[in-house]
């Protein structure tokens, strides 16, 4: 029995890439679906679990993310792309009921690079591919990743039989089959908007403003695609506190991200009602917003004139500047007023009654 020389998606646990694989193959561990947030430090978080099956059910009506990782078996250095793709749940896994369905990454590609640098390394899609599931009762969905190299392609099945089939996923080690559960965990809707940094990056302020939304609903956002430090832009789930429409007062939640020029992604933002109604007395809203910080002693009082002056844009300035402070031990200014502001950009709403 032949042993594989390239990077190897297993089928389970004990495939070594010995050529035909022999064991179950419907739960690659190597095809992780992680849930509603990515994972900071994905090349860690593979290599620290390659001995375990990290993967968890997905969520319903909620975007999600999925990790593909590998082996390098081959004797040296070697790069490749990674693809995924899912089906409904059928006894016989004919591709022409999965190849239609290719997931894409979070900046919209659907093949994901990964890199080893020296034989025996752990690969991983630093950036996973995203995917909103739908419910469905008492099934559940079939995931496919391939990944391809300059020495082995991915490759493109067509046939439709049954022997063919298996032939298919036990002789190609790289390809894996992973079943899927999706789980119905409250989620309303998640809503995907494009992102693009543009030629200059800095310090942005991404958040999200309810109106009328009851106390105990909760918010979250996340983004698939990673930062220079392989962190995201994310916030987990939050519950929303203290909306009072007869005062327009909205909840808001948010952070600063450090987002570097010519990145660009989705940001999803997911909803959780709990069954309970929006308030009464002012239309029920979800706004994202992003703003980018500014320096009053380098942009002047014109460009500042556009900021936002709201009591949290002002709170996120001034925590913005004492941090830049901090870091070049100016202690005095640290902790002065901030000169800053953030600037908007831009945003988008989902509305209701």
């Amino acid at each position: 029995m032949p042993q594989y020389d390239d990077i190897l998606i297993r089928k389970n646990l004990d495939d070594q890439g010995i050529v035909p694989a022999s064991g179950g193959y419907t739960s690659s561990p190597d095809i992780i679906p992680v849930g509603m947030m990515p994972i900071n430090d994905p090349q860690g978080f593979a290599e620290r679990t390659w001995t375990q099956d990290p993967g968890v059910d997905l969520t319903a009506n909620a975007q999600n993310y999925i990790y593909m990782r590998g082996k390098n078996l081959a004797p040296g250095a070697e790069d490749g792309k990674m693809a995924l793709y899912y089906t409904k749940a059928s006894l016989l896994l004919y591709p022409s009921l999965w190849l239609k369905n290719q997931l894409k990454t979070s900046s919209g590609n659907t093949q994901a690079p990964v890199k080893a640098n020296n034989s025996g390394d752990i690969v991983v899609t630093h950036e996973p591919f995203s995917w909103i599931p739908q419910l469905i009762e008492n099934d559940h969905y079939c995931m496919v990743g391939m990944v391809g190299t300059n020495t082995h392609p991915m490759p493109n099945p067509t046939s439709e039989t049954m022997q063919d089939l298996a032939k298919f996923l036990l002789n190609n080690p790289n390809v894996g089959w992973r079943n899927v559960r999706i789980v119905d965990n409250g989620v309303d809707f998640a809503t995907s908007v494009d992102y693009e940094q543009g030629d200059v990056g800095g310090v942005m302020y991404v958040f999200i403003e309810c109106a009328a939304s009851p106390d105990g609903a909760e918010i979250s956002f996340a983004s698939g695609t990673p930062l220079p430090d392989s962190t995201y832009v994310k916030m987990d789930w939050t519950p929303i506190k203290g909306c009072d429409p007869a005062v327009k007062k909205h909840f808001i939640l948010g952070a600063t991200f450090n987002i570097p020029a010519g990145w660009q992604s989705s940001i999803t933002y997911n909803y959780k009602s709990h069954g309970k109604n929006p308030l009464p007395g002012e239309d029920w809203a979800i706004d994202i917003r992003v703003a980018f910080y500014q320096n009053s002693s380098a942009n002047g009082d014109e460009l500042l004139s556009f900021a936002d002056h709201s009591d949290h844009a002002l709170a996120q300035a001034k925590t913005v500047y004492q941090t830049m402070m901090s870091t070049a031990n100016d202690a005095t200014a640290a902790n002065a007023i901030t000169p800053g502001r953030f600037i908007p950009l831009g945003s988008h709403t989902t509305k209701g009654n």
